[in-house]
């Protein structure tokens, strides 16, 4: 029955982050926060997880192996920056690599389905 839930699970919980001492208001927001969200996650829980992602149409792309590098005689090509085409190809991607020790990401997404201030905290909350 509960085979596999732990992986769903991972990335259903927003990640709470905090130095210091949290007050007690805050916390209590964040776990209201956190009710109301496993609540409506409950109201639908036979709704399967691929029929929800697969109507919101996101991508999600990791790399995390070194840009390609084609060598030929007297050339030497090199993977450069992204070309922004001022387009998006999904309604939302999310486009991370590994960088350093951390991980740098891009969020692309259509203008006409997601207003700018929420794609703004959602990177915000990231």
């Amino acid at each position: 029955m509960f085979d596999g839930l732990q992986g769903k699970l991972q990335d259903v919980f927003r990640r709470l982050r905090g130095e210091g001492k949290v007050s007690r208001e805050v916390l209590d927001a964040a776990l209201r926060q956190i009710r109301v969200a496993l609540l409506e996650a409950d109201a639908h829980q036979d709704v399967p997880l691929e029929r929800m992602l697969g109507s919101l149409r996101a991508t999600l792309v990791l790399e995390n192996v070194p840009k390609p590098t084609l060598e030929l005689p007297g050339l030497r090509f090199e993977a450069g920056e992204e070309i922004h085409t001022g387009t998006a190809k999904f309604e939302l991607t999310w486009s991370l690599r590994q960088h350093g020790e951390g991980i740098e990401g891009v969020l692309e997404f259509d203008a006409g389905l997601f207003d700018e201030t929420t794609v703004v905290r959602w990177q915000t909350a990231l």
